[in-house]
């Protein structure tokens, strides 16, 4: 029978705190705490801003979910299926050329057989970025694209993308906490800093200033350390500074 443990949230904003992990169980939430069970039916997994979560699949596969993400896993005969509903996942894929694995996000449809590969949903455009093996990627309207390692697509309820090559490590280095940029604008860069804590950075500056380009790498969630590197680098000055927000501007 399932016994309860504790809870496997995350913990407080800039600071990652991963659910304890048992090889060979699934973990299933519902009211009132966390269940363990040799078949879970359904687990739905999710993450608050701040933290991530690593969850072993009842197949071996690996999910691990980033800053507020919330997944649902939906394994039937024939098919493993696993329904991003919000936030950003990586996936580690154990080989089961007998059920094919699917990552569904708003419409978009990812299948792999056994690969690496991370799957983001910002608004309504999906990102998926392949580290390793093979994915095709289907969007809502029947579009198809394959990528190679080191590919990224976009893909929404419209159109998919042409697959490109990109910095698959630079955008999988949240999964060891760390957000890499590599010539990233800065109002990019600020929006990325933001999704993984409650106080957020506020940029207050003309386009000149916001297009300024960002190369480094910082601890996600580390809200203050990033401000003080845009205060060096760009000239800026902090306007405000309260629990829920910190203020930039042109010094």
């Amino acid at each position: 029978p399932a016994k309860p443990t504790g809870a496997g949230q995350a913990g407080p904003s800039r600071r990652f705190v991963l659910a304890p992990l048992t090889l060979g169980l699934a973990s299933v939430v519902v009211a009132g705490g966390v269940f363990f069970g040799w078949r879970a039916q359904e687990p739905t997994f999710a993450t608050k801003v701040g933290g991530q979560r690593l969850e072993v699949l009842e197949d071996g596969s690996r999910v691990r979910l980033n800053t507020d993400t919330k997944v649902k896993v939906e394994f039937r005969e024939g098919e493993r299926r696993v329904v991003l509903d919000h936030g950003q996942a990586f996936f580690d894929v154990a080989h089961d050329a007998s059920r094919p694995f699917l990552v569904v996000a708003d419409g978009v449809s990812v299948r792999a057989l056994g690969t690496r590969f991370d799957v983001r949903l910002d608004g309504d455009a999906v990102r998926v970025t392949l580290m390793q093996g093979r994915v095709q990627v289907r969007g809502a309207d029947g579009g198809l694209a394959e990528l190679d390692p080191g590919q990224a697509v976009v893909a929404d309820r419209h159109r998919v993308s042409r697959p490109a090559a990109v910095n698959a490590g630079a955008v999988a280095s949240w999964t060891t906490g760390r957000l890499t940029f590599s010539g990233v604008p800065l109002r990019d860069a600020v929006a990325e800093v933001n999704r993984y804590s409650s106080r957020k950075v506020v940029l207050d500056a003309p386009e000149a200033v916001a297009e300024e380009l960002v190369s480094g790498q910082f601890v996600a969630g580390d809200v203050e350390n990033f401000v003080a590197g845009a205060q060096s680098l760009y000239g800026l000055r902090v306007t405000s500074d309260t629990p829920r927000e910190i203020r930039l501007a042109p010094g």
